[in-house]
């Protein structure tokens, strides 16, 4: 599993998400640190989130977005320059719904 994990992470063809499904208390989490720790020191990993029912920071999907701007801002500071005057003008967005905000585009 995670040879197949750590050729998809650097297969710019393959689609950005990796979907690792399984059985309740399958490792899954472990897996998951352990490529991402991997292929981040290969820099091949910008970003990451694991979603874990035994934190409640890592079990709540509200804090994907929040949680993944962050990183990118952290490491690109250009990048600071697309979410910071959005929170500055709502300081909220990161908890409203992706649908309305969409719905509120299209208006």
């Amino acid at each position: 599993m995670l040879d197949k994990i750590g050729s998809w992470a650097k297969d710019f063809k393959r689609s950005p998400v990796f979907w690792l499904n399984r059985l309740a208390r399958t490792d899954k989490s472990t897996i998951a640190q352990t490529v991402s720790e991997q292929v981040f020191v290969d820099r091949w990993l910008i970003v990451s989130f694991f979603y874990s029912h035994d934190f409640k920071d890592c079990s709540d999907l509200h804090f994907v977005f929040p949680t993944l701007t962050f990183q990118l801002a952290y490491k690109f500071p250009n990048f600071q320059s697309i979410p910071v005057p959005l929170l500055q003008l709502n300081p909220d967005v990161a908890h409203k719904s992706l649908y309305r905000r969409t719905c509120y585009k299209m208006l």
